[in-house]
């Protein structure tokens, strides 16, 4: 039988969301949001969610996904029903 997804580590990987949210959409660039996530990740240390989703969401075209407050909520509860 599959192992039951684990709420705490959906949790780790959304750490720092609502931060880097804010502070996207100050930024108009892939560019700036990857800096942006340098700064934060270091700011938060160990507090800071996973930087691989982070800097996959940064990237251009990918806006309509992060733009929604809630997506990393709605992400994490697509990867359970999985």
């Amino acid at each position: 039988m599959g192992q039951q997804p684990d709420p705490h580590r959906r949790q780790e990987r959304r750490r720092g969301w609502e931060r880097v949210h804010e502070a996207w959409g100050k930024t108009d660039s892939a560019a700036g949001r990857i800096d942006v996530l340098a700064k934060l990740q270091t700011q938060m240390s160990g507090r800071f969610g996973d930087p691989d989703l982070y800097r996959w969401l940064a990237q251009d075209g990918r806006e309509s996904l992060w733009q929604n407050r809630d997506f990393l909520q709605l992400f994490a509860k697509c990867k359970i029903v999985k």
